[in-house]
């Protein structure tokens, strides 16, 4: 098992550190508190699966497919729109 800090998994799975806190209390993440150097650290500990691969960054093959179809949807909108905006402009 590996140990991580609760402000540097949150960084890393992009959460606020309150969330994190939360998990732990409810059991959805395993957690220990130690004292180092006079100061109580609270630590996130993960089993090695959890420690390869962090939850948003892999994504499937389909996702990123749909992700680039939408982009380009996005992109013909925000052209259209630029043409009505621009044939508003000519008629003031």
């Amino acid at each position: 098992m590996r140990k991580m800090t609760v402000k540097a998994y949150a960084k890393e799975h992009r959460i606020p550190i309150f969330q994190v806190i939360k998990m732990i209390q409810r059991g959805e993440l395993e957690g220990v508190s130690e004292e180092v150097n006079g100061v109580k650290v609270n630590y996130v500990l993960l089993s090695e699966t959890e420690a390869k691969a962090p939850e948003g960054e892999q994504r499937p093959e389909s996702e990123s497919t749909s992700l680039e179809d939408e982009v380009m949807r996005l992109r013909e909108r925000v052209a259209k729109l630029e043409a009505i905006v621009a044939d508003c402009c000519r008629k003031r």
